[in-house]
């Protein structure tokens, strides 16, 4: 970690390399448009993440502050899409042509947030799943534009593969260019240069001691998108 990065910006390594490394499996490239679906924590730092890469941002979520939160972060666009329409949103933004891709970041059991991801892309479009949601897939919304959709293990190649993690044992870059650790080194990156912001998206601080606490305020109402825990 770079001195000019406070260690409580840098507790945001993990999350922030969860949200770089489900943008880069749309697949979306500079001009391109991005679907933010669930403006939570990963949402909103994949929503500065993808305007620093260059994307055209429609940030979608039923939550009031969190449309809000996501425009002042710089998204082009964003709604509740339970009070406007996010299919006319998207086909305003692209000249008729849907999304090239969706980010979907949604918690619930319902799968009309993933259906509805399909009916938002373009043809051959990319539906990437990062979020926990229904998966009852409607075969026709999602062949009637050819869409794609991936998972998105965690923070990028590595995850989860013990030689990897433990075992010390690097992918070469030309088979796994973005790796959990260059994902990680990528996002300390971008907060060392000021061009994403995590410092307002931790609404409290508090001690690890009273760590339910911290849990309590993260099922309230009003939570904010998450809280830092501070040690002695």
């Amino acid at each position: 970690v770079p001195d000019s990065v406070p260690l409580d910006q840098a507790a945001f390594v993990t999350l922030g390399s969860i949200a770089m490394n489900g943008l880069r499996r749309t697949g979306c490239q500079f001009g391109e448009t991005v679907v933010i679906f669930g403006l939570g924590l990963l949402g909103l730092l994949a929503t500065q993440i993808a305007r620093q890469a260059g994307l055209y941002v429609l940030g979608l979520d039923l939550d009031e502050r969190r449309v809000q939160q996501a425009l002042d972060f710089g998204a082009n666009r964003a709604l509740n899409p339970q009070r406007e329409d996010p299919i006319r949103a998207i086909e305003e933004m692209t000249d008729g042509i849907g999304a090239d891709g969706v980010f979907l970041a949604v918690v619930t059991p319902s799968s009309e947030p993933l259906n509805l991801s399909f009916d938002l892309c373009r043809q051959r479009g990319c539906v990437v799943g990062v979020g926990l949601f229904g998966m009852e897939i409607s075969r026709d919304r999602m062949y009637a534009r050819d869409v794609i959709f991936y998972p998105a293990l965690a923070y990028g190649p590595g995850r989860y593969d013990p030689i990897y993690e433990e075992g010390n044992v690097d992918y070469p870059v030309g088979y796994a260019r973005w790796t959990e650790n260059r994902n990680q080194a990528a996002f300390i990156r971008l907060l060392a240069e000021g061009k994403v912001d995590v410092t307002s998206l931790a609404g409290a601080r508090i001690p690890i001691a009273d760590a339910p606490a911290a849990y309590d305020l993260l099922r309230s109402v009003d939570r904010p998108p998450t809280v830092l825990l501070t040690y002695a």
